[in-house]
């Protein structure tokens, strides 16, 4: 006599879920995520659209390391199958509708210099509202805002303009490729700029768009910590602050 299996419940992904992440038990995702076991077992045994709280679902996107419409769905009962490659949904833009119209909380962690003085990065100071059209298929748990001072990211071109007072948003996972902003911190001199990452002769260099400003040699003499890539900024009009 065989039997044959029912459909795939939201309860039966969030269990896959986490045991894909490498948590064995509903106690140890309960005591992650900072939810009590019997809330995970519930999650896990639903047959039906999950009735969660938005923080609820947060912390499962937090713990499982997927992005919250991921969560969102699975809990409606909207998807029957988990993405094969889930970690191509933490670090990188995924093919796949990000949530519109919420305004999502993002660290601020204070400034950066993009010259050679500043008050370069400091500790998180407070969270700010982005809205998730400016935050696209990214997590706002794996990004960070920074407001840049000094002037060696500014230049006559227009596309190579960041200029004192602009926010930036920074992914802290994102490995850089060349050509592209990144924030570091220079051990030597205590602080963090915002330079355009290069590679040459197998050879890391951090650049600045104003000339003016001398390229930083990455080397065991000169070391430097990646802390992310720029990936958008705002900057105020001309004449206001």
């Amino acid at each position: 006599m065989t039997t044959t299996k029912g459909p795939v419940t939201p309860g039966d992904l969030f269990k896959e879920l986490r045991l894909r992440r490498g948590i064995p038990s509903a106690r140890q995702a309960g005591s992650r995520a900072g939810l009590s076991h019997t809330t995970i077992t519930n999650i896990e045994n639903s047959t039906g659209p999950v009735n969660m709280s938005s923080d609820t679902a947060r912390r499962l996107s937090r713990i499982y390391s997927v992005p919250i419409w991921l969560v969102d769905k699975i809990g409606t009962g909207v998807v029957d199958a988990l993405p094969e490659d889930l970690d191509a949904l933490l670090t990188g833009k995924v093919d796949a509708e990000p949530t519109r119209g919420r305004i999502q909380p993002v660290r601020f962690l204070g400034t950066v210099s993009a010259g050679v003085t500043g008050s370069g990065v400091a500790g998180p100071v407070d969270y700010l509202g982005v809205a998730d059209y400016f935050l696209g298929t990214y997590r706002p748990e794996d990004l960070y805002l920074l407001e840049v001072t000094g002037d060696s990211m500014v230049s006559e071109d227009a596309r190579k303009w960041v200029p004192p007072g602009s926010i930036i948003i920074v992914h802290e996972h994102l490995q850089p490729q060349p050509g592209q902003i990144v924030v570091a911190w220079l051990e030597d001199e205590d602080m963090g700029v915002l330079k355009v990452f290069e590679e040459r002769d197998g050879e890391t260099w951090l650049m600045s768009y104003n000339a003016s400003h001398s390229p930083i040699h990455i080397s065991e003499e000169t070391p430097a910590l990646l802390r992310g890539v720029m990936v958008a900024n705002w900057t105020r009009a001309p004449g206001f602050r």
